[in-house]
């Protein structure tokens, strides 16, 4: 079984990933049946409020040199999207402005990915899920919260 993958497949599965990892964050926020925004004080605190401190590599002269931003989870979420678009589109175009001739080491859209997705990101999409599954059990909608475990 191989698995390489032939012209235009890479992108195609990326694209597939992507759109995935975005309709999932808002599906996490809005719910994934019916428009529903997050009502309790906690969550609304960690999807609304800037209470997360991402880090950033904006500084043009020293493309590593990393810098802070406070976010909310659903404005992280939506950052990681655009610079996972952004690093894919410059790997895919080694030529255009946003490559600019930089290796993906020195890309500042691939150094934030890896700065906040396994950590920061991650973390507060477990937060939000351990708090959803405890506020559920108190509501006592145990079948809505045996669906959650499951999927």
């Amino acid at each position: 079984m191989s698995t390489s993958m032939g012209p235009g497949q890479g992108s195609a599965f990326h694209n597939c990933v992507l759109c995935r990892y975005e309709d999932l964050h808002q599906g996490l926020y809005l719910g994934f049946k019916g428009l529903r925004p997050l009502t309790t004080p906690q969550l609304q605190h960690l999807w609304h409020e800037n209470s997360l401190v991402a880090t950033t590599f904006t500084n043009v002269s020293n493309r590593t040199a990393p810098s802070t931003q406070s976010v909310s989870l659903f404005n992280l979420g939506e950052l990681y999207t655009a610079a996972a678009k952004d690093v894919q589109y410059a790997a895919q175009n080694p030529g255009s402005t946003q490559s600019d001739g930089v290796s993906l080491a020195l890309n500042r859209q691939w150094l934030f990915m890896q700065a906040n997705g396994p950590g920061l990101l991650y973390e507060s999409y477990l937060h939000s899920l351990d708090f959803m599954v405890r506020w559920l059990i108190l509501q006592q909608e145990v079948h809505c919260c045996k669906v959650m475990l499951l999927a």
